[in-house]
């Protein structure tokens, strides 16, 4: 015997969750994305809407019997960030079937859909972009967000009337949230953005510029250099005082 696990911003989108997770797929439903979880985009009651179905692997069957579904933790933390002042698509719904022993059975996540460019388009524009992006990753983690698959798929952008670049995180189970009004640390923050060193020699520039942002904690760009630098195996760079 299994039972429905549901929550949205409304009865409504609750119940919209619910069917679809019966699979109820709207009629205009199109498959944009399929490997280890697959992602649909549709308009339903005049909203455009993306769908993600989560893996229905036996190891996420038993971890998740534990602990809260990807699903349900897409949706809370895209709630979370959004109060945060942190740009997601509008989480709308979520719903989960669990069997025996609280076994998760099937997930889905249902946020609105946006076209955005990706990040490593953006970054391609120049320095400038590289700038915005430093000061969008330190507001991150002086919010205490630390997203834990940074990387340019999962940070999205849109260039606003105005002309000023608003980024957007995806993909937000594997998030880390610290309770409001603490930062993410030194350590953690050099760790976080290490992957981005791989995409410009302007790495050590974009590392000043994050440094430079961070409004709640001294950074020293060094320490985030030598987080490459360890990740790497490579000799660190002492500080000099």
């Amino acid at each position: 015997m299994s039972k429905v696990i549901a929550d949205g911003i409304s009865s409504e989108w609750k119940q919209i969750a619910r069917d679809i997770l019966k699979g109820n797929l709207p009629e205009n439903a199109v498959e944009i994305y399929s490997g280890r979880n697959i992602i649909i985009s549709a308009v339903i009651n005049g909203t455009p809407v993306a769908i993600k179905f989560f893996s229905r692997s036996l190891k996420n069957k038993l971890i998740y019997s534990v602990f809260a579904s990807k699903a349900k933790r897409s949706y809370l933390y895209g709630r979370e960030i959004l109060n945060r002042g942190i740009h997601t698509p509008q989480p709308l719904a979520y719903a989960e079937r669990r069997g025996v022993l609280n076994t998760l059975q099937d997930s889905i996540y249902i946020c609105r859909f946006e076209e955005a460019t990706d990040l490593r388009q953006y970054l391609q524009t120049g320095e400038q972009a590289w700038i915005q992006f430093a000061r969008f990753a330190a507001t991150l983690h002086d919010k205490g967000i630390l997203h834990r698959d940074l990387n340019n798929t999962n940070v999205r952008v849109n260039i606003l009337p105005d002309g000023k670049p608003r980024f957007s995180l995806i993909d937000l189970n594997r998030m880390r949230l610290l309770p409001e009004g603490n930062i993410i640390s030194r350590k953690d923050s050099g760790k976080n953005l290490v992957r981005f060193s791989y995409l410009t020699p302007e790495f050590d520039s974009f590392a000043k510029e994050y440094s430079s942002a961070r409004k709640n904690l001294a950074v020293d760009p060094i320490s985030i250099i030598n987080a490459k630098r360890r990740h790497e195996k490579q000799p660190t760079i002492k500080q000099t005082k």
